[in-house]
């Protein structure tokens, strides 16, 4: 066993530069004969194992694993687990033999204070998500009793090591046995093995982490397909699983791999949870907790390449150049941050989020910068820096397709809502119209007042048709209108009046029926009889008179719902649309599902483009 090598090999492992790995693995790598030394097939069982593991972290920091038709990435963490297994009952064998072939005392073998004994059972919890990530429990020390997970008839150190037969051999052996070891020896040794056994040992606790979070990972995506999945179990999930290795962790070498557990599962747990409470409407817990991961998503990106130190004392022992040094230090921490495809994407889902945030809390937020003596053009600079600047989007589009109002509605009624924002004041609980207030409505300058009783009424009495998100509501709503105007009548010698000339407007209305009650003639219109009829023959005269005009007014509403409780979405049209509607239809889609984050999960299953 090389600990120096060691160091630098998982130094390399925490580091995120699976690249070099492989080559400089096998180069350590020697051919194993029946003659081989113990140590030399513990060593070579190691390495391969730890090759397989620097593969499988590529896959896992990819994502790659999540869009192949046959995930079993799992599967192979379970097997490389069970493989280091085994190569600590080996090395605690290799130990025993070897401590009692040289004549020293007892002091390695497993009831050894020095050796870690204390067995550490994990439990995934990944089995009570979905079916697909079941796995079992695994025991990751083993007591000195157990038998290892795989069949080493095959090899027997006993056979290896038998002694000889003949007498005079004996005798050779016993004037040839080493002389006994020193204590300091004897230290060094006990520290080498425990060192190994521990490295080990702890591998296999991180393996089991990767085991669940793979778990956490499917479960995201299977919100795609079954929206009835509850996104607060897989909170629940991430609480529980730092309680695997919290105190489990503790070997020098895998320090910044603990460190990069840490900040992964604390930011998705936060990020999960801000999504929630910003559904929610609960300003204070999304705005701390989307703080909070902002601010771990750059301190795990300015970390160096390893705990403090290491990477400083592994070149030291080389014989490159500062220089080389720097440039091997600069590479290695562009390639990490290349592989690290756990970080871009928690990125973008906080960026998503916050975006999502700033529509949500569009007025608290817009109050807040007025506070500090800022506008609503300084605000509109802040929020169009947002990616996706979802408020831009939503004007655009209603100025484009003609849009009455555009309003999103928040029920508010048994929650918690208090239109500030935040507030230590208790809000009064809310009914009627009150129970359903507008996050947000376009255009911002009018009053959404004269639409959001119609909106109101129809979602009470279509409730059942708007359960799930997605769910559309059409509603074509016809209404008689009455125009009534003055007209002056000029009677010509001939007699009679005209309404040449005559033309009804409609508005904005270019979908109205021309032959519906329109007509100037109609039995609809009705004449001041005072200024008609009272002049004939040749002459000539003017009167005035009123004209009340009746025709069909249209308004087409389409609503949906955006979370599966508490947000609807409710887009009002001046004219005819119809109800399969792609352009409207599609804008609806797109923006629940950017609004539930459905598009950024989507991102974990797709194919990695630079393979």
């Amino acid at each position: 066993m090389n600990k120096e090598f060691l160091s630098i090999i998982y130094n390399h492992l925490s580091c995120l530069n699976f690249s070099v790995l492989p080559k400089m693995v096998k180069q350590k790598q020697t051919s194993i004969t029946g003659n081989s030394n113990p140590s030399d097939i513990v060593w070579n069982k190691f390495l391969q194992s730890f090759s397989n593991l620097s593969n499988c972290e590529l896959s896992y920091y990819k994502f790659t694993y999540l869009s192949m038709k046959t995930n079993n990435l799992q599967d192979i963490y379970v097997t490389i687990l069970n493989e280091l297994r085994i190569i600590c009952n080996l090395n605690k064998s290799n130990t025993s033999v070897s401590s009692n072939t040289i004549t020293s005392p007892t002091f390695l073998n497993n009831n050894s204070p020095t050796s870690p004994t204390t067995t550490t059972t994990t439990t995934t919890t990944t089995t009570t998500m979905t079916a697909t990530t079941t796995t079992t429990t695994t025991t990751i020390q083993t007591t000195p009793n157990s038998t290892p997970t795989k069949n080493t008839s095959s090899f027997s150190f006993a056979s290896l090591l038998k002694s000889p037969t003949s007498q005079q051999q004996q005798q050779q052996q016993q004037q040839q046995q080493p002389k006994p070891l020193t204590q300091q020896q004897i230290d060094d040794q006990n520290s080498e093995n425990s060192f190994f056994l521990t490295l080990v040992q702890q591998t296999c606790v991180i393996l089991q982490v990767r085991v669940d979070m793979i778990g956490i990972y499917q479960s995201l995506l299977q919100l795609l397909i079954n929206q009835d999945l509850n996104i607060e179990t897989i909170e629940n999930a991430l609480d529980l699983i730092p309680t695997i290795y919290k105190d489990k962790i503790t070997h020098p070498l895998l320090i910044q791999i603990k460190t990069n557990i840490n900040y992964e599962i604390s930011i998705l747990k936060n990020l999960l949870k801000a999504h929630t409470f910003v559904s929610k409407h609960q300003f204070k817990d999304s705005i701390l907790l989307l703080y909070k991961s902002k601010i771990e998503l750059d301190q795990w990106r300015e970390t160096e390449n390893g705990p403090t130190g290491t990477t400083h004392k592994h070149s030291s022992s080389s014989s490159s150049s500062s220089s080389n040094h720097h440039h091997h230090h600069h590479h290695h921490h562009n390639d990490r941050w290349t592989s690290n495809h756990i970080h871009q994407w928690l990125s973008m889902f906080h960026n998503s989020i916050l975006s999502k945030s700033t529509l949500y809390f569009y007025f608290p937020l817009l109050n807040v910068e007025e506070e500090i003596g800022g506008t609503s053009s300084s605000f509109k600079e802040i929020y169009q820096k947002n990616a996706p600047d979802y408020i831009s989007i939503i004007e655009n589009f209603c100025i484009k397709n003609g849009v009455l109002f555009f309003g999103l509605i928040f029920e508010a009624k048994n929650r918690n809502y208090n239109k500030i924002g935040y507030s230590f004041i208790e809000p009064e609980s809310v009914g009627g119209l009150g129970s359903f207030p507008l996050l947000f409505y376009y255009p911002l300058d009018k009053s959404p007042m004269q639409h959001l009783p119609n909106i109101i009424g129809l979602i009470m009495q279509n409730y059942q048709s708007l359960e799930r998100p997605n769910d559309i509501l059409y509603y074509l709503d016809c209404r008689k209108v009455k125009d009534i105007g003055n007209r002056n009548n000029e009677n010509s010698s001939s007699g009679g009046s005209t309404n040449s000339g005559f033309e009804i407007s409609s508005g904005s209305n270019n979908n109205i029926n021309n032959n519906s009650n329109s007509s100037y003639n109609n039995s609809n219109s009705s004449y001041n009889n005072s200024g008609i009829g009272g002049s004939s023959g040749g002459s000539s005269s003017s009167s005035s008179f009123k004209v009340v005009t009746t025709y069909d007014e249209y308004i087409t509403y389409f609503i949906s719902r955006v979370e599966q409780q508490g947000v609807l979405v409710s887009i009002i049209f001046k004219d005819i649309k119809k109800q399969k509607d792609q352009h409207i239809n599609e804008f609806l889609k797109l923006l629940i599902n950017s609004l539930r984050m459905n598009d950024v999960i989507s991102i974990l299953r797709q194919k990695d483009q630079s393979k």
